[in-house]
């Protein structure tokens, strides 16, 4: 009788020679774990594949495999090409600063201690976290189709000033003529935007002393309605700052 040896997720990783981060991916699209803020957590079918608990004097807790394990979706992210910010910076002639600040704003990644972290919708349009090897800092590199995404070509357009008059008059159209008429936008934020009202510029400032990327009345790149009834969602919304 064979005794089943059980291995960290890195170390598993490393046997099928893939990297960590393609590893959970497969793991979630698995449903072996669930993911939670930056945590990764057992689910009740990863037990049954062997998933298990282990605890650490020094790491603490930590989910240990089958080395033997099989999984239904190993191609998940094999043979896709990946792009980091900087390479993907190149392509559109802009710094990779400005990049993530994008796709912070359209809410695919966010800010960490230092690095960028990606989100559930980054992850659903094609983004893997990825760690620095040398010193931890987190980041986020990009399937081939984040170069066709519409909601990121369009702000690189209004970025580099090269969107069209006919996609100025759509933006136009898109926000309530007689709203924008009777409220005009007259209050000057710390960070320059110009808003509505004094409950928008404390929205606004806030945003910005506590370094959170926002925009103002930014059309988002969603398609989930959203119920406006209450101020507070309405006044996010405004802002582009997303809830899940």
């Amino acid at each position: 009788m064979s005794t089943i040896k059980l291995i960290s997720t890195s170390a598993l990783a490393k046997k099928m020679s893939i990297s960590k981060y393609q590893l959970d991916e497969q793991l979630l699209a698995a449903k072996f774990v669930i993911k939670e803020g930056n945590t990764y957590t057992l689910t009740e079918l990863g037990m049954q594949k062997s998933g298990t608990l282990k605890n650490h004097v020094k790491f603490g807790e930590y989910i240990v495999w089958d080395e033997n394990l099989d999984l239904p979706n190993k191609s998940i992210t094999q043979g896709k090409d990946f792009h980091s910010s900087t390479k993907i910076a190149m392509k559109f002639d802009l710094s990779a600063r400005k990049i993530n600040l994008i796709l912070s704003e359209i809410g695919f990644i966010e800010k960490y201690l230092k690095g960028w972290t990606i989100t559930i919708l980054g992850s659903k349009n094609g983004g893997i976290q990825k760690e620095n090897a040398q010193n931890g800092i987190p980041y986020v590199e990009w399937a081939t189709p984040i170069f066709e995404n519409k909601a990121f070509l369009s702000i690189i357009k209004e970025v580099k000033g090269e969107a069209s008059e006919s996609t100025q008059k759509e933006i136009e159209k898109s926000q309530d003529s007689n709203f924008r008429g009777k409220f005009i936008a007259k209050h000057r934020a710390t960070d320059g935007h110009m808003v509505r009202s004094k409950a928008e510029m404390l929205i606004d400032n806030w945003l910005y002393m506590a370094e959170i990327v926002h925009a103002y009345e930014r059309k988002l790149p969603i398609e989930e309605v959203f119920n406006l009834d209450d101020v507070l969602p309405r006044l996010l919304l405004k802002f582009g700052v997303q809830t899940y």
